[in-house]
């Protein structure tokens, strides 16, 4: 750790600017227009560089003609023209025209592995169970939660576009996935690593979710239905573009509506339904200076969402949040050197079981129980790009303020006085970090990236009665708890002689407080073990160790990449019998550092074109995770799983096929949660789309479970059935 210190220090204070008289060439996707970073810029006889997270690399003013290469992309001749220059590289493995891009690697560049999706119609939440370690923990239809390689919630970061967002009900029933809709998604950036600290801050994985920015074109319009049997799943979403001059202004709204789920062997799962509206706004100024303003402002309104493996139903989830953001751009290019984002986010949640039999319900009978949850989010991010003695180097600097609150009433079925409980009693979370990263180039085929993030976290709980219940639990004064957080990466990739393969090793350290929920949350039941938990204000910060190994290679038209991860944490957090108040009625858990765990896995992906026409998809992954101090397996984890998948495009059409399958999961937790053992699957799903009238209208067939298999997820709490054999329709229409 201090070799990554000293490193970025000497490269911090001892910089010089890039020699002026150089040359910037900025290398992008041809479709995306995104930067591509990592790729090999050659003359006719050796290296120059590699390109930076902008896309950018440095080109000797002598030199004119230029080969560049990167793995997935057909290999491009150039030749520089001017002082700063753009190249653009064409995709040549598995390229679809509607793609949906999952970047699944830390450093943001696409590569063999990303995911790419021309089914629009899908949830957000099918997509993101569609990548590459990526599981979703299910309460019924809608509003699923993602886990990446096994860790969930706490111990990974969710943000849109940059915005730290946190749920608002204390049972995960609004994760930060919920309030972005597919139609208005524009990639997932996804770093399953970790190494991207000094831009998210900590060393957990990450997802976050990029919305659609305002397009400086025509008039542009899409209107999209759909309609799902037998769960009368209905949609309407509208997305349209309007430009005039250096103005442009998007607008992306979606209405949704399903009833009860059905699953296989046509067995109706009651309490399912949902209804939801989500509206997107964006408006972006091009100033004459060409820097950009970006403003944007996304409402999410959910209401009688059914959660049939827990206790009660969401009566509503709404959710309101603003972003600004102002980006300086690069003279030549747009590509910001400067940008500064201010948000904020109000997140409000209701639940209740008024429409339950809670008079003979397992736990808490005969009792109503309405719960009211609300989080308040402010934060700002500035993050510059600049040269440092030749090496690209990007700065950042952030902070947030968090209040959390949730209450609930018992409210009895007998003539018995109401209760009354404050689960989370306004609780401030606050954070201010410093981040940077920088790429060192050791030679023509090895380029080390170092990444370091300093973080001040600060929770406090201001209730006073739940204050004085912690004080009394644990016989100790609570006080705010203030910590120092550090967070190191790096990154060593390696290119071989050809362009067509590479290897990349990555060592991750970081550090994680508890979050408030753990620290100060009271009287929180958990539907996975029946358990009413109670935070731990003295807990010790968790550490995690992340070693991963990972290679692509691509040959004609074929495409491999593998990555294998193994991952240490010390002081593991999870919630501990208290045999002190426990009974036969009601079971309770302490959070504490309950010793070390560690986790190891792999993934496998293999992409073949078999011809211009026809493709295949093979992915397969697998987690062990093990509590080495308890010795028991970690809950939620995931069996070995994978997918094959075929597609056909022809003319104007497409049609694909898709088995998904898992093995059975038979390690499972059983005391820091009670699981049970779930059964192997393998459930075939089709797709069939077509254009009409010029291209302008897209039908899309699906036909999911064909076989109406009754199967249930390892992640699915309660072990609620994934759909039977469904049917759904969508027509889309572009003007």
């Amino acid at each position: 750790m201090k070799i990554l210190k000293l490193l970025l220090f000497i490269s911090l204070i001892s910089s010089v600017v890039s020699n002026a008289q150089d040359k910037t060439l900025y290398v992008f996707d041809s479709m995306k227009k995104t930067p591509l970073q990592d790729v090999h810029i050659m003359d006719a006889s050796s290296m120059i560089g590699y390109t930076d997270s902008d896309g950018s690399v440095s080109v000797p003013s002598d030199i004119r003609d230029l080969t560049i290469h990167f793995v997935g992309y057909r290999t491009l001749k150039f030749s520089m023209t001017q002082r700063v220059d753009t190249a653009y590289l064409v995709s040549a493995v598995y390229q679809m025209q509607d793609e949906l891009v999952v970047y699944a690697g830390d450093m943001g560049e696409p590569d063999v592995r990303d995911y790419n999706n021309n089914s629009s119609h899908l949830t957000l939440d099918r997509m993101l169970n569609n990548v590459d370690g990526v599981s979703m923990i299910q309460r019924g239809a809608f509003a699923w939660e993602p886990t990446i390689r096994g860790l969930d919630d706490q111990r990974i970061n969710l943000t849109i576009d940059g915005m730290q967002v946190f749920k608002a009900c204390v049972d995960k029933m609004d994760p930060v996935t919920a309030y972005v809709e597919s139609d208005n998604l524009s990639k997932l950036e996804i770093d399953k690593s970790g190494t991207g600290v000094a831009e998210n801050g900590n060393g957990k994985s990450s997802i976050n979710l990029v919305t659609k920015k305002p397009d400086f074109a025509p008039f542009k319009f899409n209107i999209k239905s759909g309609l799902r049997y037998p769960d009368y799943y209905r949609v309407l979403a509208v997305n349209s573009d309007i430009s005039k001059g250096n103005h442009a202004i998007r607008f992306s709204g979606s209405i949704k509506q399903a009833d009860n789920l059905v699953a296989g062997n046509d067995s109706t799962i009651n309490n399912s339904g949902f209804n939801k509206v989500n509206l997107n706004l964006a408006y972006r100024l091009r100033t004459p200076s060409r820097n950009v303003l970006d403003v944007n402002y996304i409402f999410d309104d959910a209401r009688n969402v059914g959660y049939p493996a827990l206790l009660m139903d969401a009566t509503r989830a709404l959710a309101n949040m603003l972003r600004v953001q102002y980006s300086w751009m690069n003279e030549n290019s747009d590509i910001p050197t400067t940008s500064l984002l201010v948000y904020g986010n109000v997140i409000n949640h209701q639940m209740d079981d008024y429409s339950r039999d809670v008079a003979n319900r397992p736990v808490m009978r005969n009792m109503h129980m309405p719960m009211d949850g609300n989080t308040n989010t402010a934060g700002l991010k500035l993050s510059r790009n600049l040269y440092i003695r030749n090496q690209p180097t990007s700065l950042f600097v952030e902070g947030y303020l968090s209040k959390a609150f949730g209450d609930m009433k018992m409210e009895s079925l007998f003539d018995i006085p109401d209760m009354y409980i404050t689960n989370l009693g306004d609780i401030y979370t606050g954070s201010a970090r410093i981040g940077a990263k920088s790429s060192f180039s050791l030679s023509n085929s090895l380029l080390l990236k170092l990444e370091e993030s300093l973080e001040f976290n600060r929770v406090e709980l201001t209730n006073d009665g739940n204050r004085s219940f912690f004080e009394g639990l644990y016989g100790k004064e609570v006080n705010p708890r203030a910590r120092f957080l550090f967070s190191s990466s790096a990154n060593l990739f390696w290119f071989p002689t050809t362009e067509n393969l590479n290897f990349s090793f990555k060592a991750v350290y970081s550090q994680r407080q508890a979050n408030y929920i753990e620290l100060y949350g009271h009287y929180i039941y958990n539907y996975v073990d029946g358990y009413f938990y109670d935070g731990n204000p003295f807990l010790n910060p968790e550490t995690t160790l992340n070693l991963e190994v990972g290679s692509q290679y691509q040959i004609a038209d074929n495409a491999l990449s593998v990555s294998v991860y193994y991952k240490q944490m010390y002081q593991y957090i999870s919630g501990i019998i208290d045999g002190s108040i426990s009974n036969q009625f009601f079971q309770f858990k302490r959070y504490e550092n309950v010793g070390d765990v560690y986790m190891t896995g792999f993934e496998l992906r293999w992409l073949r074109n078999w011809s211009n026409s026809f493709s295949s998809d093979v992915r397969t992954a697998y987690t062990y995770a093990q509590n080495t101090t308890l010795n028991e397996p970690l809950p939620l984890i995931p069996p070995l799983h994978g997918s094959v998948s075929t597609s056909y495009a022809g003319k104007g059409f497409s049609l694909s096929g898709i088995l998904e399958w898992a093995t059975e999961q038979s390690r499972i937790a059983n005391q820091t949660t009670i699981e049970d053992q779930t059964d192997s699957f393998a459930v075939l799903n089709f797709e069939l789309s077509r254009k009409w009238l010029n291209n302008s209208l897209r039908s899309t067939l699906s036909v999911h479970n064909v076989f109406d298999h009754y199967y249930n997820q390892h992640t699915s709490i309660g072990n609620i059935p994934e759909s039977g054999r469904s049917f759904m329709l969508t027509l889309t229409y572009d003007l």
